[in-house]
């Protein structure tokens, strides 16, 4: 979920915690839609890597005098939000996931195989370490820096660091106790008022209320945690690894290295061991293999270069969630990348088989927004020639049409004269057929301004007046996702595409309110 969209389901005290996490210098007592423009304004500000990291680091300090538990708690936080398939979580999930997360590093720091990658020295001086720096109950900034030194030239992970202090006794916190509900909900809130964490409190019609780590901000996150890639992403890379690659990446960490792939593949990501550590225990043969499977990866190089080639890929991977039942909703939850052709995703979620069927797989999920989303009832056609979709105006019959563009890597849609001959046959077979075409609506990926030209052109040719509309397969998911807070009615109105213009959100948003 994007920032545009994270706002809409916003009230004015969590748009005013996300505000002030970057600037005190705004109009106080402004009403929630001029709160949402200067969030959305400054995306680019709230999404900068050091930002994310200098609001943290500020919150921290203003409010706290243990920046080192603080942080735990966030860590533990993020991750929880960030292993969910759209960076979303209710409260309730997040409290839970912490709290089982918390529950298994103290359970695993009981179990000696735990620590046998780890020889015993290294585990005692890095004990004595700890117990030194929390003799008064908290781990300063410098404190901190020395420990994050010490770890990395002890060669030990983020997680061991846990579980060496579980083993001592002084983990999650220094009571020795996992965090509570309140605790970890104060955390929450913090990460609210430090502009991470969108409190969307009007989600699902005001039904629920989910914490959100919005796209934009998820890289910058993940630069400040350390994270490569986030767990189901990792667990699909490793996916593509042999058995035997697997277990030689375990057995330079020293660990177990018997059992079932899936055995294996977990063993690998609760040892914290880095994406890029893994794939280092490939040969430069082996990581060229991985990524000639890959269409879009180039398989020469250097071997850091295929490593980095490779996280790079899994890390913009889109993942979400649908059911597999439901073909037409698959499609409809990978709208835009249908629409963008991101063959990389599509492939990795087993969305298409191959180029050949992006289209048709754009076209069925824009019928099911129209049919199972905006409750409109579909056309049927008959033969070839006709758009990819239609739909019947309620009061004068008159039709909607629409036909799916995609572009390859999400260049902008210029609308071509190509396409203006072919829209203008539809609608005119269309006329011969009895029904006059009231809205032309043009769904794509990008959109170039000069597309507006063919569009004004369009609709005088058409020989019916008819409105001819462009609009991104992102923004018409938006209307998909929000329109029923503008009505409520049982069905979309469709005069909201009605105008021959470039529909970006902010058009559609005012169009919503006009036409209820």
């Amino acid at each position: 979920m994007k920032i545009e969209e994270s706002v809409e389901y916003m009230s004015k005290m969590y748009l005013e915690r996300i505000i002030k996490s970057f600037t005190q210098d705004y109009p106080s007592n402004r009403d929630e839609e001029e709160y949402r423009e200067i969030v959305k304004s400054n995306a680019d500000t709230l999404s900068d890597s050091e930002n994310i990291s200098n609001r943290i680091e500020k919150y921290i300090a203003d409010n706290y005098n243990d920046p080192y538990a603080n942080k735990l708690l966030y860590n533990f936080i993020i991750r929880s939000i960030l292993s969910k398939p759209n960076f979303y979580s209710t409260e309730e999930e997040i409290r839970s996931a912490v709290i089982n997360r918390e529950n298994e590093i103290v359970e695993l720091s009981k179990n000696s195989d735990s620590f046998r990658h780890i020889d015993d020295d290294t585990v005692n001086t890095f004990s004595v370490v700890l117990k030194t720096a929390l003799e008064d109950e908290r781990i300063s900034n410098d404190e901190l820096a020395l420990i994050t030194r010490l770890r990395k030239n002890l060669s030990i992970t983020e997680k061991d660091q846990y579980l060496i202090q579980a083993k001592i006794g002084l983990f999650p916190t220094e009571k020795k106790e996992v965090h509570s509900n309140t605790e970890i909900s104060r955390g929450i809130n913090d990460l609210q008022k430090a502009g991470i964490i969108f409190y969307c409190n009007n989600y699902d019609d005001g039904e629920a209320r989910i914490c959100v780590i919005p796209d934009e901000i998820v890289s910058g996150v993940k630069s400040f945690l350390g994270i490569e890639l986030i767990e189901d992403k990792y667990q699909r890379l490793l996916q593509q690894l042999q058995n035997k690659q697997l277990k030689e990446i375990l057995k330079s960490s020293n660990l177990y290295i018997y059992g079932t792939k899936d055995e294996l593949i977990e063993r690998i990501i609760h040892a914290d061991i880095k994406p890029s550590e893994a794939l280092e225990c490939l040969t430069t043969t082996e990581l060229s293999d991985i990524c000639s499977k890959i269409p879009s990866l180039n398989v020469s190089g250097r071997k850091d270069e295929k490593i980095q080639r490779l996280i790079d890929y899994y890390s913009k991977l889109v993942i979400k969630e649908y059911s597999e039942e439901d073909t037409g909703q698959k499609y409809y939850e990978y709208l835009e990348e249908l629409a963008k052709r991101d063959i990389d995703s599509l492939l990795a979620n087993n969305i298409v088989k191959d180029h050949d069927f992006i289209d048709n797989a754009f076209e069925e999920g824009t019928r099911y927004l129209f049919k199972n989303k905006l409750n409109i009832p579909l056309i049927e056609f008959s033969g070839n020639e006709h758009a990819d979709g239609g739909v019947i105006f309620e009061k004068d019959k008159s039709i909607l049409l629409w036909d799916n563009k995609s572009k390859k890597n999400g260049g902008a849609y210029k609308f071509p004269d190509s396409h203006l001959k072919q829209f203008k046959r539809y609608i005119r077979n269309e006329r011969e057929n009895g029904r006059r075409v009231n809205t032309f609506l043009i769904v794509t990926a990008e959109i170039d301004p000069v597309a507006r030209n063919n569009a004004i052109k369009l609709k005088a040719e058409s020989g019916v007046d008819t409105d001819i509309a462009i609009i991104t397969a992102e923004n018409l998911k938006l209307v998909a996702e929000n329109w029923d807070k503008y009505s409520s009615k049982e069905h979309f109105n469709l005069h909201v595409f009605n105008s021959t213009e470039i529909l970006d959100w902010e058009t559609l948003r005012d169009r919503m309110n006009l036409f209820g």
